[in-house]
């Protein structure tokens, strides 16, 4: 049957802490940061779990997770190649997969890389033995309404705990800290970090003595034998040890210090403990047991270092985050409609502002529509007789027919880089063209003499090319072809030459002379630039 140890009412969102061992469990339930309710129950059976029940159905909103403080549990410190952090957590995976049973409840902690050299991976990979005793606190934990929010290791969730102590009581600079907590459902459990980290713990079991000062002496027998085993893992100087006791008042009063022969030790019980961390209500002053103060301050960390489940209680999770999932995207779509329709709200007399002046500006537009319409009625119907006539007017352009106006025209492209040796002007009469003969009636060949320094070359080149250009670009409209263009590049990278044959000696010279022919106008439509 539970032992109820505490019992007082409060309102406002709860949270519940089961810490089982293999002497039986405790539930405390916390509210705003403080202890209202703790049972505690030998077993997971029926009989015994009575007072736990109740409570939970009476809060079944209260989400509940649980502490193990079991004696199978296992941490291994493993160093992994330095390959990608997604790679790396394969590895860790099929290590867990090999190393320990199939049935246990297994994860894993980042260490960290190390500094220097390869820059290894540090894991830490942690297993608990999935008993029958512990699978019988799941089942009872799973029936309930409540939440579950997943299983903590006690060993693990002690390092905050320690650090805590430490800290509160101004002990955090030392390297190592040793941690006994006296615990209702499992015994003396021991942690020792090194620089904030776990890397040893052990459970001794209740001694079968009860008497305060050979419990005492035990304790202290079993910090020699851990004080021992630290120098394997590399501790040299014990003086950069703190210890932190938590145990009855009983027990504190025959343990000695020198027999610990550590740098600073501390011996406190749950009560002073709770009241050092201020965990409101954790402990009464004449309290024997850790296990409430750990279970209120681990509820007052939020969550768990590492959340472990079995296969069912992953599913459980799933679930639950689908569903909070679920109801955070409701909740922004709803908020989302509810800004949009505030928005549309807000610009509904604006948009009605806006629609009456667009139907102002309608009315404007079709105004001037009609009247465009009317004035187009006065416009003649054979709109294809004067195009013809506009065309005829283009085909009797004077000034394009003119040879003189040409003359003029192809004189300022020249520009005094070249002369006109000869020229040749020819023109038909467009009304006497056969439909096969070309319709370009103006015939145009000029025999032009580059007039440029030929040194240096390029710019001779450069003077040649910019001329051709400028006659182009002069007459629009009509094809211009050309001779090979002074001064062009060969395919071998040199410059086109001619070879004087009356010297005696073969001199190169750059080709100075270009025949350009003009033919147009063309059938593209085009005007004439002057």
């Amino acid at each position: 049957m539970a032992l109820k140890l505490k019992n007082k009412s409060g309102g406002g969102k709860s949270s519940f802490i089961l810490m089982i061992g293999d002497e039986g469990a405790t539930l405390a339930q916390i509210n705003k940061g403080g202890v209202i309710r703790r049972l505690f129950a030998q077993s997971p059976d029926p009989s015994h779990t009575g007072g736990f029940d109740e409570i939970l159905s009476e809060n079944p909103s209260a989400p509940i997770t649980m502490l193990v403080d079991m004696m199978d549990q296992s941490y291994v410190v493993q160093t992994l190649p330095p390959v990608s952090s997604l790679n790396v957590k394969k590895i860790v995976t099929r290590r867990l997969q090999k190393d320990f049973p199939p049935d246990d409840i297994k994860g894993y902690i980042v260490l960290g890389r190390e500094k220097t050299g390869r820059r290894d991976w540090n894991y830490m990979m942690v297993s608990l033995a999935n008993h029958a005793t512990l699978q019988k606190w799941l089942e009872f934990t799973v029936e309930r309404e409540n939440t579950f929010k997943g299983i903590g290791l006690i060993p693990l969730e002690l390092q905050s705990f320690t650090t805590a102590i430490a800290k509160a009581l101004n002990k955090n600079n030392f390297e190592w800290q040793i941690l006994v907590s006296h615990n209702k459902v499992s015994g003396f459990r021991q942690v020792v970090l090194r620089d904030g980290k776990l890397i040893f713990t052990r459970m001794a079991q209740p001694f079968g003595d009860s008497q305060p000062d050979v419990i005492a002496g035990n304790i202290e027998q079993e910090m020699i034998n851990t004080l021992e085993y630290l120098k394997r893992l590399g501790l040299q100087d014990i003086k950069s040890i703190s210890a932190t006791l938590i145990v009855a008042e009983e027990i504190k009063n025959f343990l000695d210090p020198k027999n610990i022969k550590v740098g600073d030790c501390n011996f406190s019980t749950p009560y002073e403990i709770s009241n050092l961390l201020a965990l409101n209500e954790a402990a009464q002053a004449k309290d024997h047991f850790g296990d409430i103060v750990i279970s209120a301050f681990i509820a007052k960390q939020g969550k768990l270092v590492l959340p472990l489940h079995n296969a069912y209680t992953k599913k459980l999770a799933d679930l639950l985050l689908f569903i909070k999932l679920e109801k955070l995207f409701v909740g922004l779509l709803i908020l989302a409609f509810l800004v949009f329709v505030g928005m549309t709200g807000n610009d509904i007399i604006t948009t009605q502002d806006k629609i009456d002046s667009i139907l102002t500006e309608k009315t404007h537009i079709s105004d001037d529509l009609n009247k465009a319409k009317a004035k187009s009625a006065e416009l003649p119907k054979q709109v294809s007789l004067y195009e013809d006539i506009n065309m005829m007017d283009g085909l009797f352009n004077r000034k394009q027919y003119d040879a003189l106006e040409f003359i003029n025209n192809f004189a300022n492209t020249l520009e005094n880089v070249a002369l006109v040796k000869d020229f040749e002007w020819k023109i038909n009469d467009p009304l006497k063209i056969d439909s096969k003969e070309d319709k370009r009636q103006i015939h145009i060949e000029l025999n032009l003499h580059l007039t440029s320094p030929t040194e240096p070359k390029e710019t001779y080149i450069a003077a040649a090319s910019s001329l051709i250009d400028r006659i182009n670009k002069k007459f629009v409209g009509f094809d211009v072809d050309k001779t090979e263009l002074p001064g062009i590049v060969s395919e071998n990278q040199e410059v086109k030459t001619t070879l004087d044959d009356s010297s005696t000696i073969k001199e190169e010279k750059l080709i100075d002379s270009v025949k350009v022919t003009i033919l147009g106008p063309s059938d593209k439509k085009a005007g004439n630039k002057k």
